[in-house]
């Protein structure tokens, strides 16, 4: 996974991303909406918590037989699983909720968060800060088949090798 270091912490540079879009949402709406600021707080944090609830819950759903053994594992919010188009819709909605008062600031909000969604979305397919850290030779360390046995990479050289990395969360 392509990863910022800040000293001991690691920051993933796709939550990176999201970040960065939900903080220009953040500046924009308050700009641009010209709603109270307890209102705009209001509106911002219940989407931001619209948005990880609708995506998690999406992920969930479309991937409804990996959590069937370890239904808590669902709450394991620090692990991947999350769905944005899902995400996205929960936050519409909670948007249409929250300002359908106000019609204009409700058209503007739906404008800014959808624009947000695909700043993070072309941020996450064009990937500057991250990808592509390609390695010329393959790392000396043994890892372990699926029959169990041990091969060396180092052994493999000159062969086309497929290495699959998984975790255990991966539905």
């Amino acid at each position: 996974m392509d990863a910022i270091a800040l000293g001991p912490v690691l920051i993933s540079v796709p939550r990176l991303y999201a970040l960065g879009a939900a903080a220009l949402l953040l500046a924009l709406s308050a700009w641009l909406l010209g709603l109270p600021r307890k209102e705009h707080a209001r509106w911002f944090n219940g989407l931001v918590l619209a948005w990880l609830v609708g995506a998690r819950a999406g992920h969930v759903l479309t991937h409804l037989e990996a959590y069937a053994a370890a239904p808590l594992d669902i709450l394991k919010l620090w692990q991947p699983g999350f769905h944005g188009l899902w995400g996205l819709l929960a936050a519409l909605v909670w948007t249409g909720w929250t300002l359908r008062h106000h019609l204009l600031r409700l058209i503007g909000a739906m404008a800014l968060t959808v624009g947000a969604a695909s700043l993070w979305l072309v941020l996450m397919t064009l990937a500057p800060l991250g990808g592509g850290m390609p390695i010329d030779e393959l790392p000396d360390i043994t890892l372990e088949t699926l029959d169990g046995d041990s091969v060396n990479l180092r052994d493999l050289r000159g062969e086309t090798v497929v290495l699959n990395l998984w975790a255990t969360w991966c539905p």
